[in-house]
């Protein structure tokens, strides 16, 4: 069965990568439906119908980057997913909406996967609202942030 091989193979990656002193990987395996495995499952974003499933979590920069694998359950494929890894050409995974077809209001739309180049590599100050779109006090302050981001791109502001 698959999950029985999967287990084996797994094991014998982990086995194999135990002694790597270049980027070390902690190897484990979680159930996703009970306890702290699911907590982990609900963050990383895999869901008992995905499993078994083979993701990087990688704390570096004081982040918990996530580096899903999305290639055959095979012994060589997991390998060149840590070579991958660790040779940095992976694309972090972030749970995220869409990046929006059109964004070019005053307001721009930030989500997970545009948030670094709006936001942090950006030679402007930013002025950044986290908006719930269930919340009152969000509705309410929306058409007023609306209208001073209206005025500081008139007024040609550095703030964006």
């Amino acid at each position: 069965d698959v999950a029985h091989d999967f287990e084996a193979t797994f094991t014998q990656l982990a086995e194999e990568d135990r002694n790597n002193k270049d980027k070390p990987i902690i190897f484990f395996t979680s159930k996703v439906t009970t306890g702290l495995g699911q907590r982990l499952s609900d963050y990383i974003g895999v869901s008992a119908a995905s499993t078994p499933a083979v993701w990087i979590v990688s704390p570096a920069n004081k982040d918990l980057s996530k580096f899903p694998y999305k290639g055959d359950l095979t012994a060589d494929g997991i390998r060149g997913f840590l070579a991958n890894w660790r040779g940095n050409s992976l694309e972090k995974h972030y749970k995220s909406a869409p990046i929006p077809e059109k964004n070019d209001e005053p307001v721009k739309v930030v989500v997970g996967k545009n948030y670094d180049d709006l936001v942090v590599n950006n030679d402007k100050y930013v002025l950044l609202e986290f908006y719930a779109p269930w919340c009152g006090h969000c509705k309410a302050l929306a058409p007023e942030y609306a209208k001073a981001a209206t005025q500081l791109a008139e007024d040609g502001s550095e703030v964006k």
